[in-house]
Parts: C-alpha cells; sequence; structure tokens
C-alpha cells in the first residue's frame, strides 16, 4: 500500500468500510503475468486441474451481513456450472453467515472489536493493507465488494462478464438472490463503520447489531463540544445533553455490550461529529473496571454510574452526582482543548 492510499483510509476512518475502500482501491483485474495461488475445492478428484483457474477474492465483513448468505449461494451457482473461477473470502468471522458451507478459501483478519483489545491503530487502515496483500499472495483475478443489497446484480453481472458465466446461469442467480435476500436481511445496521457521519442534527433511533448484543442508538447530534457515550445510563445521558454535548445512548436489547465495543463508539462518534480527536465521555456500569474503556485515546474521561466515579483519562478521579455532570464536562472540556494545545 502506497503512503497516499494509507493517508485516504486513515481520512476515511469511520465513513467508510472495508468494502467500499477494497473496491474503490484494488477491484481492478489482476495485473498481466501475476499468476493465481494453486489451491483447489476439497472435494475435487483432480486437484492440479484448478492450479491455474483464476481467483475471486469477496470481501465480507460485519457491515454486509445481512445479505452475505444469500450472494454466496448466488456466486455458488455460477462456480459450479462452468468452474471457471475459485473463490476466496476475505472476512472478518469465520462463523458468520455459514461461510463453512462453501468449498471456499477463506483469508481471517482480526474483527474491529477484537482489534481494539490490542491496538488503537486504525483498524481500516490494517484491515485494507491485509486486502492488498492477500491480493498479491493469491494473484487474485477480481475483487468483488458489493456495500449493499442493491450493488449486488451489477457485482454478479461483472463476475459473469470477466469469468465468462453463460446468461442463463447470470439469470438464474441474481433471480436466487433478488428472491432470498428479502428473508435474511435486516432493517438494523450492521456496526458502527460506514454510517455514522450521514446522521443529521436532531434525535435519530437506530436499531444495530453489535459485537456481542443486539441494541437501539438513541442519537442526539448538535453543534457540541463533545460527544456523551451512554450505556443504559438515561438520566446521566439527558444531564450530558442539557450541558450542550452531542450524545448516543446504548440501550442492550440481546447480548452483551463490551467496554471495548462503547470505546469503539466513543472513537467513531467522534469522527463523525466532531471530526477530531474528542472529547468523549462513557457511562455505564462497569464491573470489571473502566481501564479498558479509558484506554482509547479519543476516550477523556469514564463514568461508573453504579458507584458515581468519574475517572479520567490524565490520571485523576472524582465522585458525582447526575446533578454535576454539566460542571464535570464542562471541566473536561477546557483540560482537553487545552492538552490539544500543548501538543500544537
Amino acid at each position: 500500500m502506497t503512503q497516499s492510499q494509507v493517508n485516504r483510509v486513515f481520512a476515511a476512518s469511520w465513513s467508510c468500510s472495508l468494502e467500499q475502500v477494497a473496491a474503490g482501491e484494488y477491484s481492478g483485474l489482476r495485473p498481466a503475468g501475476r499468476k493465481p495461488l494453486p489451491f483447489a475445492p476439497r472435494h475435487v478428484l483432480n486437484p492440479r486441474a484448478y492450479d491455474a483457474v483464476p481467483v475471486l477474492m469477496v470481501i465480507s465483513t460485519e457491515a454486509t451481513q445481512s445479505f452475505q448468505r444469500a450472494f454466496y449461494e448466488a456466486l455458488e451457482m455460477m462456480q459450479q456450472v462452468t468452474s471457471s473461477f475459485k473463490v476466496v473470502v476475505f472476512t472478518d468471522d469465520v462463523t458468520r453467515a455459514g461461510l463453512r458451507d462453501f468449498d471456499w478459501a477463506i483469508e481471517h483478519c482480526f474483527s474491529e472489536s477484537n482489534w481494539h483489545k490490542i491496538s488503537h491503530r486504525n483498524w481500516l487502515e490494517m484491515a485494507a493493507a491485509r486486502v492488498q496483500w492477500a491480493q498479491r499472495a493469491y494473484g487474485v483475478g477480481l475483487l468483488t465488494a458489493p456495500t449493499d443489497a442493491r450493488e449486488v446484480p451489477a457485482a454478479l453481472r461483472r463476475v459473469a462478464r470477466v469469468f465468462e458465466i453463460p446468461d442463463s446461469t447470470l439469470r438464474t442467480a441474481i433471480a436466487h438472490f433478488s428472491g432470498t435476500v428479502g428473508d435474511s436481511a435486516s432493517s438494523s445496521r450492521n456496526g458502527l463503520r460506514g454510517w455514522l457521519h450521514q446522521v443529521e442534527e436532531g434525535v435519530s433511533k437506530v436499531p444495530i447489531s453489535l459485537p456481542g448484543g443486539e441494541a437501539f442508538l438513541t442519537i442526539t447530534k448538535s453543534d457540541a463540544p463533545g460527544v456523551f457515550i451512554g450505556h443504559d445510563s438515561g438520566e446521566w445521558t439527558r444531564a450530558a445533553q442539557q450541558a450542550g454535548w452531542s450524545s448516543i445512548e446504548v440501550t442492550s436489547v440481546a447480548g452483551e455490550v463490551s467496554p471495548a465495543v462503547l470505546a469503539s463508539l466513543a472513537g467513531a462518534a467522534c469522527d463523525a461529529f466532531l471530526d477530531s480527536d474528542g472529547p468523549a465521555v462513557v457511562a455505564g456500569l462497569f464491573p470489571d473496571g473502566v481501564e479498558e474503556t479509558l484506554q482509547h485515546p479519543k476516550v477523556l474521561a469514564v463514568v461508573n454510574i453504579g458507584t458515581g466515579l468519574v475517572a479520567t483519562a490524565f490520571g485523576s478521579s472524582t465522585e458525582a452526582n447526575v446533578e454535576d455532570i454539566g460542571l464535570i464536562l464542562q471541566k473536561l472540556n477546557l483540560a482537553h482543548r487545552s492538552a490539544l494545545a500543548l501538543t500544537i
């Protein structure tokens, strides 16, 4: 990856999904002279016959999980009729969408939530670099990365054109996808990437699938100095709104939303709402402590609503009631501005 590509990926941050980056940067055809990696489906009689068969790479992350199964099935129909291409799926979760049901190669990278447990580097930068490495390693002939279900028919047509799939097979594959995607697609958002920056000022309620659980996000966006992330912490979030901050209240529906996911949400909201490094404050119940959340570079403070303890990234802490939150946010914002001034 060139430095200019790295810079574009990093700048895109939460406004871009990996599918969008891959489609924009890496979706061209394989350069002449680069041979495909010699691998074959498991259950073929003559594996060597597949050595020179071109490789199709499919990018599949949580952002597109609502239609992945139907897309896989359509591709499999086209592949089985002609055997004119073999498939490698680049994914952040090998257990999603029944991927192991398909006799394809899998290239796996860290999911965004797991990545943030070990690094605060930009996940998109890491994943995009991994895509480019895999594209070279497998000798990929064509990369496909539809970002929503409406793009899939065009993606299937391009696969058919490049790998010379009969029109009748293409029509069958598209009809299958169109007939099944309505059952597999969901009205909820899948993860935080690629849409949060589009939220307009005011109040929005968004159902969302997050790593570990399902939730509703109540987003209040304003021309604010900071972002307050609350996890089942309604009165604290309302107090932050009254203090003039934008807020996202996370209401759990099923499963558990981890501290790492809350920290990722804080980072995404800073990029989307403030176009800056913060400040963000996270509030919720933290039975295992607040250290993991505080490690995120854009989280300035964490409020444990069970104890009323406010811990800051500066190493200080104080006890507070919900009535104090407005003054605390004001002081945190001033401290954040002063710290920025010292680093410029």
